[in-house]
């Protein structure tokens, strides 16, 4: 009986130290999500046609038939990882405005940051389309990322919407 009992200690001690150590890694690759594709603002009816367009049809059709033109409405990020840190240099494009700067992200918390550098008027410069001004503004006031290598979400403050929706562009 004794034997028995140290048997099943022994047992669950071994169990409870393979579980530990075969613990889930919750945090993301960033390298993964962020780099090696472009990004495409993804139009999402539901939440754009009210606030961004203020139901403006004409408006709404207008970007619609740019919105998979060329480079509009896009994000490409380039990096690396040193040292932990992830991050590197990105261009984006609305219409008529390409910005270009340096980007991080933290995989736990999910914290993004955009320095831009070009150019050098993009506090005050706006897009010939309102989709094109609300990435700008995304861009400009980024606070953290979700999503996967799939779809990505900018969350930022100070827009129309709480979060700027992305796919891979299929174009490339």
């Amino acid at each position: 009986m004794k034997r028995n009992f140290f048997h099943i200690c022994n047992l669950f001690w071994t169990l409870t130290l393979l579980l530990s150590m075969s613990a889930c890694n919750n945090e993301d690759d960033v390298l993964a999500i962020f780099t090696g594709k472009t990004w495409r603002v993804t139009y999402n009816p539901q939440m754009m046609e009210q606030t961004i367009f203020n139901g403006n049809t004409e408006t709404i059709t207008n970007t619609l038939n740019i919105l998979n033109q060329g480079s509009n409405f896009t994000i490409s990020f380039d990096g690396s990882e040193i040292d932990g840190a992830v991050g590197g240099t990105f261009t984006a494009t609305g219409t008529n405005v390409t910005f270009t700067g340096e980007w991080s992200a933290d995989g736990k918390s999910r914290e993004m940051t955009l320095a831009i550098r070009t150019p050098q008027n993009y506090a005050t410069i706006r897009d010939n389309n309102v989709l094109g001004n609300e990435l700008l503004d995304c861009l400009r006031n980024i606070t953290h990322y979700e999503g996967d290598s799939n779809n990505l979400y900018l969350y930022y403050e100070g827009g129309d919407i709480e979060f700027m929706p992305f796919h891979p562009d299929k174009s490339e």
